[in-house]
């Protein structure tokens, strides 16, 4: 990352911007950008593309079926997919602005499943509860601690 950023600033100390209109990339209020020049757009963008990919990974099996739960990276977030059946194609179960962490079937019957979640980049994990069938999402913690992987008792 570090890498990264640093041929992209070294990238936009080489270039100019000599068009009024061109648009300038706003890092947001976190970022002290105190002696650096405006960053257009368009670098942003051909920056982007080094920095943005997809990943999949396994997250667990179903208990009873012959299906699974996969986090995909699109971008710069993780979601959680579900694969049917062995070849199938994956269906995207979770659509959050933040990524989807660690996840777990109910180990018993697995119509539901637990996953964690951070809000902004703070890493104040929560737990939260998903219905399979319905796709309905509740928090289950209580959104002030940081909480990690979700744990069954196996009975």
């Amino acid at each position: 990352m570090l890498r990264i950023l640093t041929v992209a600033i070294a990238a936009m100390i080489c270039t100019v911007a000599t068009a009024q209109d061109v648009e300038i990339y706003q890092p947001n209020e976190n970022l002290l950008v105190d002696g650096i020049p405006a960053i257009p757009m368009t670098l942003v963008d051909d920056v982007s593309r080094y920095t943005e990919f997809r990943a999949a990974g396994f997250a667990d099996w179903h208990p009873k079926q012959r299906e699974i739960l996969m986090r995909t990276r699109f971008a710069d977030t993780y979601q959680l997919h579900h694969v049917a059946q062995p070849g199938a194609a994956r269906t995207q179960l979770t659509f959050f602005d933040e990524p989807v962490g660690s996840v777990a079937y109910q180990p018993t019957h697995g119509e539901y499943l637990l996953f964690t979640m951070d809000v902004g980049g703070g890493e104040f994990y929560q737990i939260y509860y998903m219905n399979i069938a319905t796709r309905e999402v509740a928090l289950l913690t209580d959104g002030e601690k940081r909480h990690s992987s979700p744990l069954f008792n196996k009975k």
